[in-house]
């Protein structure tokens, strides 16, 4: 909710975002709320030792810390022009990755598993939520605005920095460069006019197949951490169905 208000997002998942439907004071309280509430469920945790459970709260509490840490980073680089690629995805990773991580971790440590195979689980969620960034990107701008669930080319009228606009700004030269920084600059009386402008560039610049390539190594890398742990094979099975929905998602 908070990152709502921090991006002006109208929509979330198909929905009216909080701030959006009532008022930003609302969806900060709502917000605040919601974590206390993490922290009741946390405290019905049953049958872990109190060192366990006491690692298991700092393992939540920095995972939160690095979330606000990757939004601050967020924002720092709309001021930014000069945004690289592996500063965006280190930003990603903070922002998103290290929830999938911590709750494949949390799961583990829930069940009993041993550290170090939470930690490979923790390690796995990280390409996971790679890969579920870089997907977000792209189907923001290419996904069907009937299901994706967000504002249809969001990023591009915001002009945030993705992995898209990052490697379009990289890669653009002469005209193109020219065109890019334009429309970078304008907020066109139809705002349609700009994302269907940034799109075109991107479709002569070929990024949207370097992020999906970027995209799929992720998935990859965590599918064969997936091969390699040493657990039973129907829990692979039901972490790599898991992770081949989130490869085809379009929502």
């Amino acid at each position: 909710m908070h990152d709502d208000i921090m991006d002006k997002a109208p929509l979330r998942r198909g929905k009216q975002t909080v701030h959006e439907k009532w008022n930003d004071n609302i969806a900060i309280l709502s917000g605040d709320v919601m974590l206390v509430k993490a922290y009741d469920y946390l405290n019905k945790v049953e049958g872990l030792s109190l060192a366990d459970f006491q690692y298991l709260v700092h393992r939540f509490n920095q995972t939160a810390a690095e979330v606000c840490e990757g939004q601050q980073f967020d924002m720092n680089f709309e001021s930014r022009d000069d945004v690289s690629l592996n500063e965006y995805l280190e930003m990603i990773r903070l922002k998103t990755s290290v929830l999938v991580g911590f709750s494949l971790e949390m799961g583990a440590l829930l069940a009993g598993e041993s550290r170090e195979i939470a930690t490979k689980l923790y390690a796995i969620g990280e390409k996971v939520g790679l890969g579920f960034q870089l997907k977000d990107d792209i189907l923001d701008v290419y996904g069907n605005p009937e299901t994706f669930g967000k504002q249809p080319g969001g990023d591009i009228l915001a002009n945030k920095k993705t992995y898209l606009l990052i490697s379009a700004t990289q890669q653009a030269e002469g005209n193109l460069q020219e065109e890019l920084q334009h429309w970078l600059m304008s907020n066109p009386a139809n705002p349609m006019d700009k994302v269907q402008a940034v799109t075109a560039i991107y479709n002569v610049l070929g990024v949207k197949d370097l992020a999906e390539a970027k995209m799929k190594a992720y998935f990859e890398e965590a599918l064969k951490g997936i091969a390699e742990l040493a657990i039973k094979q129907e829990g692979k099975n039901q972490l790599t169905d898991f992770l081949s929905a989130l490869m085809v998602r379009e929502v």
